[in-house]
């Protein structure tokens, strides 16, 4: 009789903890999901406010960025916007703004592919958005080479200003992107010519992870809010009955 009762309590024990183990997993879970989903919600607003009528297809190219550049979508968005605030504060209209940025993200996915860069796509982004304000240096690893006389002939070249007089930095930004987009012409759709390497696999799988997630956030916010502030009412009456 003992025996059997001593064996029910573990049991009983084992599960309630096996349970709490696993509500407290899955708290975890929705906790980050939640946050996944308001990056997306967050980014999208950026984009939207960044790019007006053109930011729909700015989230178009956002949601196909997971397989075809191995971005998850708030990567995406964030990174397009990120890019458009150096068009549209120059004065490119709405819908180029949109063309441009989504062309330096592509650019960015398969930079990081044909040279395997360490920091994926957000490092080379992060160099693209340098060599676009004039911090050139970074590029140049990646055969890139951006001097201030190629700017310059490049601007004329494409129809910007005058010669004779000194380019605005809007003109030189858009001479700048010229000349990276015709100097990394060979990297061009890398990342979807070596989508089933392994790499590019892992940063695929990653991405379209982190979409998932966003999207059982979305679902589940309303339910985690509830938790959480039933969980803050049970923690504030537990204080209480200790002060009490």
């Amino acid at each position: 009789g003992s025996i059997g009762e001593l064996f029910k309590a573990n049991v009983g024990t084992a599960v309630v903890g096996a349970a709490a183990v696993g509500g407290a997993a899955l708290l975890k879970f929705g906790i980050s999901a939640a946050q996944s989903a308001s990056n997306v919600e967050e980014a999208l607003n950026a984009a939207t406010v960044t790019f007006g009528k053109a930011a729909p297809a700015i989230e178009d190219f956002a949601d196909r960025a997971d397989t075809a550049l191995g971005m998850s979508k708030a990567q995406a968005l964030q990174a397009s916007t990120a890019f458009g605030a150096f068009f549209t504060n120059i004065g490119v209209g709405d819908d180029a703004a949109a063309d441009l940025s989504t062309g330096m993200v592509q650019l960015s996915g398969d930079l990081a592919s044909f040279h395997n860069i360490a920091g994926g796509s957000a490092q080379a982004a992060q160099e693209l958005r340098s060599a676009l304000s004039g911090e050139v240096e970074p590029l140049r690893k990646y055969g890139i080479f951006v001097t201030e006389a190629k700017t310059k002939t490049e601007a004329l070249r494409i129809g910007l200003g005058a010669a004779g007089r000194e380019f605005t930095e809007g003109e030189k930004i858009l001479a700048r992107y010229s000349i990276v987009m015709k100097e990394s012409s060979k990297t061009h759709g890398a990342f979807a010519n070596t989508a089933g390497s392994l790499a590019n696999q892992q940063r695929i799988l990653t991405s379209s992870w982190e979409n998932l997630k966003a999207s059982f956030g979305q679902e589940t916010k309303p339910i985690l809010a509830g938790v959480t502030f039933a969980l803050s009412e049970i923690i504030e009456r537990g204080q209480e009955l200790r002060e009490g």
